[in-house]
C-alpha cells in the first residue's frame, strides 16, 4: 500500500475534532431551539396561570379620591357596592367571554368623616362636590377598566416570568445534577397545567348559579348615563331625597359635558385656527383655577389632542379646599388620567386652595410638580412654587393680613428669581399670584422669560416687563379654566359657583403660549373662551420681541406671519 505524501495531498485531510464538530452542529441548533421552544411554552403556561389568578383576585384603584377595589364576576351585571353594602348599585351589561357572561364588581369605601362640620353636622353643600366626581361616566368606567387590565397584564407577565425561570432551573438542574429528579419534575408540572387549565376554565372568582333576575332600575335615572340601575342596600331609603342632586349634578354634568365635547370637536374641524409654527417655536397648554370643575377636563385634552401638543401647564387651585378633603384627589386624578391616555405631560403648581392631599394625588398620578423646583419637559423648562397662602372652606384666606400676604410673596419671587438666575436656564415661571410673577421676573437675571399666573380669575396680559440687558420678560395672568366667576367684581351666585360645580355659570378659559425655545420669548398666545351656551371663541396674538426702556407695557402689537 502506498501512501501519498505530497504537500497538496495534506490539504484534503480532515482532522478529527472538526468532524466531531460537523456531526454535533445540527444537533446543537436542535437542542437550542427545543430549549427556546420549552422556555415558551412554559412562560406561556405560567402566564396563563398568573392571568388566571390575576382574574381571581382584586384589583386596587381610587374612584373620584375614594379607595376601591375592582374584581371580574361571572353576572351579566356590574355592581358598585358602598361600605358593605350601606348602598349597592347594579347595572346591566351585555359582555360575553368563551359564552359566558362577564361583570365586574367594584367595592368603595367612602369616609363620611368629610361631609361632617365641626359641630358634628353634615354640610349638605359638598355632596353636590361629591356627586360632581363621579359625573364623567366614561372617565370613571374607563379607569375601571383600566385598573382591571393593568392588574391582569401584571399576572400575566409574573406568571410567565415564573414559568420561564422554572424552565430554566430544571434545565439546570438536569445538566449539573445527574440525577432522577427529572420524571418527577415532569409529573409536577404536568399536574401543575392540569390545576392551571381548571383555573382557566373558570372565568371569574364570583359566579350565580343561576342568571340574575331583570334589574328594577330607579325611574329618575331612565334618561340618564346611569339609566337602568338598579339601587339596593339598607341605605337605600335616602336616595329619593337625593334626587335633585343626582339629577343637576351627576347626570346632568356628563350631559352637558359631552354635549359641549361634541361641539368642540366639530368646531376645531372646521374654525379652528393654526397656531404659530416654525423651527424654533414650542406650544404648551395653559389653565388656572379649575376649581375641581372635572367636566372641563374632556374639552382641555380634546383641544390639546388636536393640536398634538404633548405639554400642559397650569397655575393652580385645581381643587376646592386646603382643608385635605381625602375625595379631593378626584380633582385631579380625572385629568391626570386622560392625559396619561393621549401622551400629555402635566407640569403644575399648587393655588392657596390646594393643600398637601392635591400634590400628593398629582404626583401620584405622574403630575410634575415644581414646588420650588425647575423641571425641563419636552423640550421647555419650568419654575414655581406652591402659593404661600391657603384658602380653607367657609374661612378667608390665610394668612388674613395683607402686609404679611405681601411678606410672603416678595421672599416667594427674591427666592426664585435667585434660582433661576443660577440655572442658566430659559425659564417659563408658574405661580398663583400675579404680584409674585411679576416681581420673579424682574428679578430673574433674564432667565425668566415668561410668567403664568391667575387667582384672580381675570385675564390680564400678556404684558411685558423690563429685565436684565434692556429686554422684556412676558407676564400673562390666565381666566378660570374651570368657569369660575371673578373675585374683583365678587360676581357670584354663592360656594357652589365659587368651585365651579355642575355646568358652566360662567366663561371658561384655556390657552396656548408658545415661545421661542431658544430666547424663551413669548412669540403668540391662542385662547380658547368656553361660554355656557356652549359657544367657542377664539383670540390669537402673534408678537414680536420688543426692547423697551423702562416700565411694565402692555402687548399689543401683532407680528405678521
Amino acid at each position: 500500500m502506498s501512501i501519498d505524501t505530497r504537500p497538496e495531498a495534506a490539504e484534503h485531510i480532515v482532522p478529527p475534532e472538526e468532524v466531531i464538530q460537523d456531526e454535533h452542529h445540527p444537533f446543537r441548533v436542535r437542542q437550542l431551539l427545543g430549549a427556546a421552544a420549552a422556555t415558551l411554552t412554559f412562560g406561556l403556561l405560567g402566564g396563563g396561570i398568573g392571568l388566571a389568578a390575576a382574574m381571581n383576585s382584586d384589583a386596587h384603584l381610587t374612584v373620584a379620591g375614594t379607595p376601591a377595589s375592582v374584581h371580574t364576576t361571572a353576572r351579566n351585571y356590574d355592581e358598585l357596592n358602598v361600605n358593605n353594602g350601606a348602598l349597592t348599585f347594579k347595572h346591566p351589561n351585555h359582555r360575553m367571554v368563551a359564552g359566558e357572561s362577564f361583570g365586574a364588581e367594584l367595592d368603595l369605601k367612602v369616609d363620611f368623616s368629610d361631609f361632617l362640620k365641626a359641630d358634628g353636622k353634615t354640610d349638605a353643600r359638598l355632596l353636590p362636590v361629591y356627586l360632581s366626581l363621579f359625573s364623567d361616566t366614561h372617565q370613571v368606567s374607563s379607569d375601571i377598566e383600566w385598573s382591571i387590565i393593568d392588574h391582569d397584564l401584571l399576572g400575566l407577565g409574573v406568571g410567565a416570568a415564573v414559568g420561564a425561570a422554572a424552565y430554566g432551573l430544571h434545565r439546570w438542574r438536569k445538566q449539573y445534577h445527574h440525577d432522577e429528579e427529572g420524571s418527577r419534575f415532569r409529573k409536577r408540572v404536568a399536574m401543575g397545567l392540569i390545576i392551571g387549565a381548571v383555573i382557566m376554565a373558570t372565568p371569574a372568582s364570583d359566579s350565580d348559579e343561576h342568571a340574575p333576575k331583570p334589574l328594577n332600575s330607579i325611574s329618575f335615572l331612565a334618561d340618564t348615563p346611569a339609566g337602568g340601575i338598579e339601587i339596593g342596600g339598607w341605605m337605600q331609603p335616602v336616595i329619593p331625597y337625593a334626587e335633585g342632586f343626582v339629577q343637576k349634578y351627576f347626570a346632568g354634568n356628563d350631559k352637558y359635558y359631552g354635549e359641549y365635547d361634541d361641539v368642540l370637536k366639530n368646531y376645531l374641524k372646521t374654525e379652528a385656527p393654526a397656531l404659530p409654527t416654525g423651527e424654533d417655536i414650542e406650544t404648551f397648554g395653559f389653565i388656572t383655577d379649575k376649581h375641581c370643575n372635572i367636566g372641563m377636563d374632556r374639552l382641555i385634552v380634546t383641544l390639546m389632542t388636536h393640536y398634538g401638543i404633548k405639554t400642559l401647564a397650569s397655575a393652580g387651585d385645581d381643587a376646592l379646599s386646603a382643608d385635605n378633603w381625602g375625595f379631593e384627589a378626584a380633582c385631579t386624578d380625572n385629568l391626570a388620567e386622560r392625559e396619561k391616555k393621549a401622551g400629555i405631560k402635566e407640569v403644575a403648581i399648587g393655588g392657596n386652595h390646594d393643600g398637601p392631599v392635591t400634590e400628593i394625588a398629582e404626583k401620584k398620578k405622574g403630575v410634575i410638580v415644581v414646588n420650588g423646583k425647575i423641571a425641563t419637559v419636552n423640550g421647555i423648562s419650568f419654575i414655581g412654587e406652591h402659593d404661600p397662602r391657603q384658602s380653607y372652606f367657609g374661612k378667608e384666606i390665610q394668612p388674613s393680613d395683607v402686609k404679611v400676604q405681601d411678606k410672603l410673596n416678595t421672599e416667594q419671587a427674591l427666592a426664585l428669581g435667585a434660582m433661576a438666575c443660577r440655572s442658566g436656564l430659559k425659564l417659563v415661571l408658574l405661580l398663583h399670584d400675579p404680584d409674585a410673577g411679576r416681581m420673579a421676573v424682574r428679578n430673574g437675571c433674564g432667565n425668566i422669560m415668561i410668567a403664568l399666573d391667575g387667582h384672580q380669575h381675570v385675564e390680564h396680559g400678556p404684558t411685558s416687563i423690563d429685565i436684565l440687558g434692556g429686554a422684556s420678560g412676558y407676564q400673562f395672568t390666565g381666566a378660570s379654566a374651570g368657569g369660575a366667576p371673578s373675585v374683583l367684581t365678587k360676581e357670584t351666585d354663592g360656594f357652589l359657583d365659587d368651585v365651579t360645580i355642575g355646568v358652566l355659570k360662567h366663561d371658561a378659559s384655556v390657552y396656548f403660549v408658545s415661545e421661542d425655545k431658544n430666547s424663551g420669548a413669548l412669540e403668540g398666545l391662542t385662547k380658547f373662551i368656553l361660554s355656557p351656551n356652549k359657544k367657542i371663541t377664539v383670540e390669537q396674538q402673534v408678537f414680536q420681541t420688543v426692547t423697551v426702556p423702562h416700565g411694565d407695557h402692555p402687548i399689543g402689537a401683532p407680528k405678521p406671519r
